[in-house]
């Protein structure tokens, strides 16, 4: 089917340029709730800053959400403060103020939408909770609950969790090359605000060197790092991938001995995203919680 728009438009949008992964079961749960205007933008400009760069929580102050949502700055404290009472997100002072005076707090989304406060997600609980129950009673091939081909009985359930490996195989056939490319890109143009110009030649290669090195998730985190730096030197000479490759070294062994003195077993340092850590998505999360619930329950 073609866009009748598409020739009136200047802009062409393309996964290539950025995308937000997020849970059919979330983004069904968003849909259903009955928020506000005001809180439907602030929920996704803090999905952005968030999950839009692959973290669970980010430092926001009031002021940053108020320039994406163009709300003004007093509605956006008002709605924070009312989706922290329904549960839907959950704010950590840390003392700090940026320059135009407004607090920067810790903000996470809370995904577990069964906790939220907030009308018009009935249907939306009532049928997880009934999907589970199918599952339990479901008659299994020696009892493995791992192998859902093998399963005796047709329900939802099985039909969910096949859909969600299907999306998982499909998020996996993007190359680690490609999410490195796309999350020094991404976090780029949010820290600096303009679009970064990558070199398809020397930067892919640079990256691809790096990749080899470090692997993807430690590699993310080495670039977090060097793009949010303030050293003098590299910002003297630019935050481009060609200075990154000269400090990788030194900012992985940072890395290192952060979690060493922070006593974790996790090679990223605090602050860094779980996701990244576990090397899952939260599809496949949300696939183990399942099947760990209904492991629980034929064990009762």
């Amino acid at each position: 089917m073609k866009n009748p728009f598409k020739k009136y438009s200047q802009i062409n949008p393309q996964c290539e340029n950025g995308f937000r992964q997020i849970a059919n079961s979330v983004f069904k749960a968003i849909m259903s709730a009955n928020f506000t205007v005001g809180e439907y933008k602030v929920i996704l400009s803090i999905l952005h800053h968030t999950w839009g760069f692959a973290k669970n929580y980010a430092e926001i102050s009031a002021s940053l959400i108020s320039q994406d949502t163009n709300l003004h700055i007093r509605s956006v404290k008002r709605i924070l403060k009312s989706l922290k009472s329904k549960k839907v997100i959950y704010i950590e002072k840390n003392g700090r103020i940026n320059h135009r005076m407004s607090r920067i707090n810790k903000v996470m989304f809370n995904k577990h939408f069964d906790t939220w406060e907030v009308e018009g997600l009935e249907k939306l609980t009532s049928s997880i909770g009934k999907q589970i129950q199918l599952m339990v009673t479901c008659e299994t091939v020696n009892g493995d609950l791992q192998d859902t081909d093998n399963w005796t009985c047709e329900s939802p359930i099985k039909e969910n969790i096949n859909k969600i490996k299907k999306e998982n195989s499909q998020i996996n056939k993007i190359s680690e090359h490609t999410q490195a490319v796309h999350f020094y890109c991404d976090t780029y143009k949010t820290i600096f605000d303009v679009k970064y110009d990558f070199n398809k030649g020397k930067d892919a290669a640079l990256l691809k060197s790096l990749l080899k090195t470090f692997g993807l998730k430690h590699l993310k985190n080495i670039i977090y790092d060097f793009l949010n730096s303030d050293d003098d030197w590299i910002t003297d000479k630019g935050f481009t991938i060609s200075i990154l490759k000269t400090q990788a070294n030194r900012i992985a062994q940072k890395i290192t001995k952060t979690s060493i003195v922070n006593n974790e077993e996790c090679d990223a340092p605090k602050g860094y995203d779980p996701f990244l850590a576990t090397g899952k998505t939260p599809s496949q999360i949300q696939l183990e919680n399942i099947k760990q619930q209904a492991t629980c329950k034929l064990k009762e």
